[in-house]
């Protein structure tokens, strides 16, 4: 498991659990069909992680099943998480930055107000 002990002793399954600085506000309280509130998909090599708490500004991740495999993810690592819902996370602000893949600003979209 290396030297990083962050999420040792917390939660049910090993390694633990690790908070990241999303919450509510970006990834919304509801479910959808899949376990948790989001799942992690980038970096590569920690998709088993999944958001499994949240309070308004954190979330917790949680391993999705058990294995071996699932290590840590590194302190001040920047994850990308899929989210279940969206509908709070639409309503708290203002533009979308949308992203070629290149971590390069492509447009930015504007939500409609006022229905």
């Amino acid at each position: 498991m290396g030297t990083n002990r962050a999420g040792l002793g917390r939660g049910k399954t090993e390694p633990g659990e690790q908070l990241i600085n999303a919450g509510v506000i970006a990834l919304a309280r509801e479910f959808g069909p899949l376990p948790g509130h989001g799942r992690i998909y980038s970096p590569e090599g920690y998709e088993n992680w999944i958001v499994g708490r949240l309070s308004q500004e954190h979330g917790i991740l949680v391993p999705l099943e058990e294995s071996k495999d699932t290590k840590l993810i590194p302190l001040g690592t920047r994850v990308e998480v899929v989210p279940q819902h969206s509908c709070i996370t639409a309503a708290s602000y203002p533009w979308f930055f949308v992203f070629d893949g290149d971590d390069v600003v492509s447009d930015i979209w504007v939500p409609f107000r006022g229905w």
